[in-house]
């Protein structure tokens, strides 16, 4: 796209520096804005293929998956902090404790039973003191939060070579909640030592309070990436691709991918990433995994096939409101979506990011509006934008803002 801007010999420019913003009569000379970053064709980004869509409650979405890939997901820890004595130490209680138990189902119910019986629950800051969720802390002080539980517990049946897996998520009409999945007598059962529940995961009509979001296991895993359940969704968990552009891909194990959520952090290889159209979360509403996770990205492409989302200068916007929703960390130059307001913080503690175009459109950019972005340089904004004083906050020392009529520059492409 290009945008036409008139041809001046002088311009109004602005120098703002820390906690401070005062009007020059500067003269920016030979300035380069082309900041072409072209569409890329609809053959780069992963092809559509017959998968599924993981669909039902969030526990039904979950048990779909456990009953895919079996209980073999679930070996080790996952994401449990325990050192190997702590573990050991544990296993030889555990051992005992179940010496007399004939099978894995009597194993279970005898570990549940203690856990019941032994643990007091107890709010995170019970008597002024932090209460550890780490499972050697649980079993040594026997107080523990949900989370604690259920770490505890999964210790406790992996000891026991029983496949267990941690579960984070809602108890309806109580908040977060942390609880685990068992695998005995040749299924699935839904354990909430916590509150006492057991129940078979197929039967989920029987444990509607329960409602999973994530679980601590990867569920499949190919050459580029690995995928989790994330959020109520199929999601990308890590990026393993050594190449310098990473595809999302369409589907894992025959399912649609839908989330985009990485809680690993992508290769500094990686400095572009397409995504492909099936995928409608980037974990704005919950987690903001590629933003967290993704420093070394310099430009994110959306399939234009995608209902939610689209890209532009390698930013993504929601589609319905223009709202920006990923600014990749190495993104140096951009040009933003047009909206009447840039309300505060419409880039934040942004490191690489040195020009920024403002559309027509824009009326008004409010105080703080682009804050801790040290390398911004100049901002390219129309001749009738109202700009706050303190808009561009805690920018370069030298940075400049370019008045559209009086820029000296006949166009501007992106």
């Amino acid at each position: 796209m290009k945008f036409n801007y008139t041809l001046a010999a002088l311009f109004c420019a602005a120098t703002l520096t820390t906690g401070c913003s005062s009007d020059t009569d500067d003269i920016l000379e030979n300035t380069d804005v082309n900041i072409e970053r072209p569409a890329p064709e609809l053959h780069i980004f992963a092809p559509a293929d017959d998968a599924k869509e993981l669909n039902g409650t969030s526990a039904q979405k979950l048990s779909i998956l456990l009953k895919k890939v079996g209980p073999d997901v679930a070996k080790g820890f996952g994401e449990i902090n325990i050192k190997a004595e702590e573990a050991e130490e544990i296993k030889v209680f555990t051992d005992e404790l179940v010496k007399d138990c004939k099978n894995n189902r009597e194993k279970f119910e005898t570990i549940f039973k203690w856990l019941r019986t032994n643990i007091h629950y107890a709010t995170e800051y019970e008597g002024g003191d932090f209460i550890s969720n780490d499972p050697y802390p649980v079993f040594k002080t026997k107080t523990a939060i949900c989370q604690g539980f259920a770490n505890l517990q999964h210790i406790m049946m992996e000891s026991q070579d029983i496949p267990t897996i941690n579960v984070n998520g809602q108890l309806v009409g109580g908040g977060g909640h942390a609880w685990n999945y068992v695998f005995i007598d040749r299924m699935w059962w839904v354990s909430d030592a916590t509150n006492g529940w057991k129940h078979m995961m197929h039967q989920t009509d029987k444990y509607k309070q329960l409602q999973p979001s994530s679980a601590d296991v990867v569920f499949f895993e190919t050459e580029d990436a690995t995928f989790n359940f994330y959020n109520n969704q199929l999601n990308v968990d890590s990026v393993k691709t050594k190449d310098s552009q990473f595809i999302v891909p369409y589907s894992a194990g025959g399912y649609l991918v839908t989330s985009l959520c990485p809680t690993k952090k992508v290769p500094a290889n990686v400095k572009e990433i397409y995504i492909s159209k099936n995928i409608k979360d980037l974990g704005a509403s919950y987690y903001r995994g590629l933003e967290q996770n993704a420093p070394s990205i310099e430009a994110a492409y959306m399939n234009p096939e995608n209902i939610y989302f689209k890209s532009y200068t390698g930013v993504i916007y929601q589609k319905r409101n223009n709202k920006m929703i990923y600014l990749p960390s190495g993104l140096k130059k951009m040009e933003m979506l047009g909206s009447p307001t840039l309300d505060k913080n419409v880039v934040f503690d942004h490191k690489a990011l040195e020009e920024v175009i403002i559309p027509n459109g824009v009326k008004e950019i409010s105080d703080y509006a682009f804050e801790k972005c040290p390398n911004l340089r100049v901002a390219y904004i129309p001749e009738g934008v109202k700009i706050a004083e303190r808009a561009f906050w805690d920018v370069h020392p030298d940075f400049k803002i370019v008045r559209e009529d009086l820029t000296g520059i006949p166009e501007i492409r992106i």
